[in-house]
């Protein structure tokens, strides 16, 4: 499997996503939300060209989006470094 590291506000997003989505939806809802966010991972690791560009926050980060989030990352040698996980309904130049 590719390698995947999230940066310190990513771990963070994924702690806040899960306490948002078990207050509002329950625990087995956000086990569900947190499998089908790291699927996207996954997948992303494999094929870190399935997002699209998102340079205009950094050079080299890519978006791709999952569910109700955007998934901002950047390729490395051996699969991708997440920088941050928000909700699509935030505002991305206030967050990145």
């Amino acid at each position: 499997m590719k390698n995947v590291r999230f940066s310190e506000k990513a771990d963070i997003d994924l702690l806040l996503i899960a306490r948002y989505t078990i207050h509002k939806f329950g625990l087995k809802q956000a086990r569900i939300y947190k499998g089908e966010l790291y699927d996207c991972i996954r997948s992303l690791a494999a094929n870190p060209s399935l997002g699209r560009n998102a340079s205009r926050y950094s050079d080299e980060l890519k978006q791709f989006s999952c569910k109700s989030h955007s998934i901002f990352y950047m390729s490395m040698a051996n699969g991708i470094f997440v920088i941050r996980l928000l909700n699509q309904r935030r505002d991305f130049d206030r967050h990145l």
